[in-house]
């Protein structure tokens, strides 16, 4: 009952927020990329414009408010947190705030059906943005099939008008065939022949042996732009490049002023950081989360990379429902092509190494573990000069731990990895 009243008060203060200060809305969401699109399209348009961002993982009934009100983060349990976040709200519509943003980029998650319809509600977009839908997304297990899981991300382009835009991801053949779906103008981005925003030349750049980035070329019309990402590594952060882009083109920001803009853009910890690991090898960072979309496009990652060996740690993905043995299994399938040690952490992660094997990865070169203290030990055994080391897993599965102790550095872990707060380390 109490969460039920916290929410209608947030959605209550939201909605005359946004009628008092009527910001541009851009709001994002898709299987995987949401936090990368969100921050490409953030370091792009705050040059033009004043911008705010959803922090972190603000993306639900209780999240998305807090972006509108300017909260940091939840009130979590504390009664006195949220009643200052509430009292924070009712101020900034009584009296106007000077420095208030004109544009705002959330993210909407769909957790469960009617997640997104519901926040749409709340704060209607003039772009919305749908990255991917995957054969296997989280929470999965929350809708009674794939269809309904469509129907739910497409809410977010049903209720724009036909002067606002939705921004899609032209490679996946879902989100491509919602364009029926929307009012809306349409723009679509992606490597495939007839996206309008096009990725091309996709490389990785390496100086003296070491990985410097990415590199690719975005053409629009008449217009192509080469892009380097020198603190970036994989396709995730050309498609967020391409959707940034392409909601610039939507407020008359044509490819040249991209310029240098987005040699500033840095993955956020935990998303495909290049960390330096113990005995001369390189750990491939992506231990923020794990879904059947993102564990692949960083498999791919890590086939594309140069290395000795290409090691590959990977932790249950959770939420799956129905659908964890099959997600797993391809997972599985996709490793064993690609690795030449792979080392599964959790129960369901099981599934990853028996298939793995099946498909031809030999018994000696493939682990199974139930603790991450034993995978953390076996990680710091094998590793050795040469190595890349892709540690990847669903939150809950604490993947982050196993670098910590195979990093070169440890006493940089505050600094380097993901979930360092004081409250995740208790847990």
């Amino acid at each position: 009952m109490r969460r039920k009243i916290l929410q209608v008060i947030l959605g209550l203060i939201t909605k005359r927020i946004v009628k008092r200060y009527n910001p541009i809305i851009i709001a994002v969401t898709g299987s995987a990329g949401k936090t990368s699109t969100k921050d490409a399209l953030a370091i792009f348009l705050e040059r033009y414009f004043s911008v705010r961002k959803s922090p972190g993982n603000l993306n639900t009934e209780f999240g998305l408010p807090l972006v509108f009100i300017g909260a940091e983060k939840s009130g979590g349990k504390c009664i006195l947190s949220w009643l200052k976040i509430i009292f924070s709200g009712i101020k900034k519509i009584v009296k106007e705030e000077k420095s208030y943003p004109k544009m705002i980029i959330v993210e909407m998650g769909a957790d469960r059906p009617g997640d997104i319809s519901y926040l749409t509600g709340l704060v209607k977009p003039q772009v919305s943005v749908l990255t991917l839908i995957s054969d296997s997304p989280v929470h999965l297990g929350n809708y009674q099939n794939l269809d309904q899981l469509i129907q739910e991300k497409s809410e977010i382009i049903r209720p724009l008008n036909s002067d606002d835009y939705a921004v899609l991801n032209f490679d996946d053949p879902r989100v491509r065939a919602l364009r029926k779906e929307t009012k809306a103008k349409v723009i679509y981005y992606g490597f495939d022949e007839g996206a309008d925003v096009r990725i091309s030349n996709f490389s990785y750049r390496q100086e003296q042996g070491y990985l410097k980035g990415i590199v690719f070329a975005i053409s629009y019309k008449e217009e192509k732009k080469v892009i380097y990402l020198p603190n970036c590594l994989g396709k995730p952060f050309a498609y967020a490049v391409a959707a940034a882009l392409s909601c610039g083109i939507v407020f008359n920001l044509g490819l040249n002023r991209a310029a240098d803009i987005f040699r500033d853009f840095e993955p956020e910890k935990g998303r495909l950081n290049l960390i330096d690991g113990r005995s001369g090898s390189l750990i491939l960072d992506d231990t923020y989360n794990a879904s059947p979309a993102s564990v692949k496009s960083a498999l791919e990652t890590l086939s594309q990379l140069p290395a000795e060996r290409r090691i590959a740690v990977l932790g249950d993905m959770k939420e799956l429902g129905g659908n964890s043995q099959k997600a797993h299994r391809e997972i599985g399938s996709l490793a064993a092509g690609i690795v030449d040690i792979l080392i599964a952490v959790g129960q369901e992660a099981k599934e990853i190494r028996d298939e793995a094997v099946e498909m031809g990865l030999g018994v000696k070169n493939s682990y199974h573990f139930e603790d991450l203290e034993t995978a953390s030990e076996t990680v710091k055994e094998i590793a050795s000069a040469g190595d890349l080391i892709l540690v990847k897993g669903s939150q809950s599965m604490r993947m982050e731990k196993i670098i910590e102790k195979a990093m070169k550095n440890p006493d940089r872990a505050g600094e380097l990895l993901v979930r360092q707060e004081t409250s995740w380390k208790k847990r």
